[in-house]
Parts: structure tokens; sequence; C-alpha cells
């Protein structure tokens, strides 16, 4: 719709984040190729095109060595997740 303003509000960083107790026994990853050996924490998308392909190079659990420990469509329930050190979360830096 041509009467349709659009106006920046704020800038927003992703994240990639996990409880400390996740990284005690699962590991740092190093690199993005060793995130397929932990687990995910994913965001279910509608036409949101953010999310791990940005990362990972494609959708999470698109690969047979992906794990997706939790998927959700609500950022809340996701920070949880990843707080509870259910897996690594890819996380706007305002959750």
């Amino acid at each position: 719709d041509s009467s349709l303003i659009a106006t920046k509000l704020a800038d927003q960083k992703r994240l990639l984040v996990a409880s400390p107790s996740y990284l005690d026994s699962k590991g740092t990853p190093a690199d993005v190729a060793s995130l397929s050996k932990h687990a995910l924490i994913d965001k279910l998308h509608g036409a949101d095109l953010l999310g791990w392909s940005d990362v990972l190079g494609r959708p999470a659990g698109s690969d047979a060595l992906d794990r997706v420990a939790f998927r959700s469509d609500d950022f809340e329930a996701m920070r949880l997740a990843t707080l509870v050190g259910m897996g690594i979360g890819l996380l706007a830096d305002w959750v």
C-alpha cells in the first residue's frame, strides 16, 4: 500500500547463546561446522527469514547431523529452553 510509511525503530543483533551448564556438559562450539554436534533451539518460521539459515547456510534440522532439541514460535519459551540447558539458541539481543 503506497500510503504506508516505514520507520526504523531500532537495531537488532542476533546472538548465539547457551547456558553455562550446557557448555560445561557439551563443550563450546569452536566454529560453525561444530554446531551440528550440538542441540539447537530453533524458531518456528512463518514468513520470518531470520534464523539458523543465516548461520548454518540451511534451516536447522534439514541436515541429518543437526539435532533440534526445541522448536517454538515464542521467544520467551526459546529463552527459557536455552536457560535450562536444552541447547544453543539463536536469539535477538532484546530477548
